[in-house]
């Protein structure tokens, strides 16, 4: 770990029939909530092992304490600014850097294969190294076309705006935002999301999961 690095989780308060909808279609509202916590629980703890700053972003606003009381007070807690995803996820880590970060990784809750070895590797990406010129943006592709990560080095508002968010689209418009600005991009190894029930008996199938 580098100094001034911070990991931005983006999560949802764990209530039954707003966390995943596709999954709850076939199992239902309480289970697939079951299945979140697991998958948010996982991946702030992966965030907390690697070490740096971390940061739960939360939403809806008023769910606070409900986070805390969730997810411990070891973390920063702010809540999601308005707007729609992409403005969301810009305003987090803009403030991030106007808080004193220089590297700066956001992810959300659903890729319970991420590990604190992989935010490590994007991490590295982006330091400065003998000979080798850093990323400017690391992306950690979802097999579904958006990401699972998105890592910067400074405020790039241009690879949040005329993105259409949860679509096949979704990386490859950021790539082209990205290359349009002349930014250095790296792309960390593909994993997947779990937002289906093909998503979910895949990851109950590697052991990445358990049933709830």
């Amino acid at each position: 770990m580098a100094e001034g690095e911070r990991i931005l989780v983006f999560l949802k308060a764990p209530h039954p029939g707003t966390v995943k909808t596709r999954l709850a279609a076939a199992i239902g509202s309480e289970r697939a909530c079951s299945v979140y916590r697991q998958m948010a629980e996982k991946q702030v703890a992966e965030a907390n092992r690697f070490g740096c700053g971390v940061e739960i972003h939360y939403s809806p606003g008023s769910a606070e304490t409900e986070m805390r009381n969730w997810l411990g007070p070891e973390p920063d807690y702010f809540a999601q600014a308005d707007g729609d995803l992409g403005e969301r996820m810009s305003h987090a880590m803009t403030n991030a850097f106007l808080r004193g970060a220089r590297r700066v990784a956001l992810v959300g809750g659903d890729c319970p294969a991420l590990s604190s070895d992989r935010l490590q590797m994007a991490f590295e990406r982006l330091r400065p190294q003998a000979e080798i010129k850093p990323a400017d943006v690391v992306f950690g592709p979802a097999r579904d076309g958006g990401y699972y990560l998105i890592a910067v080095s400074r405020p790039l508002p241009m690879l949040f705006t005329g993105v259409p968010w949860s679509s096949p689209l979704t990386r490859i418009v950021s790539r082209i935002q990205a290359a349009k600005a002349g930014l250095r991009i790296s792309e960390l190894p593909t994993e997947d999301d779990v937002d289906d029930f093909a998503g979910w008996t895949k990851a109950l199938d590697s052991g990445i999961l358990r049933s709830p």
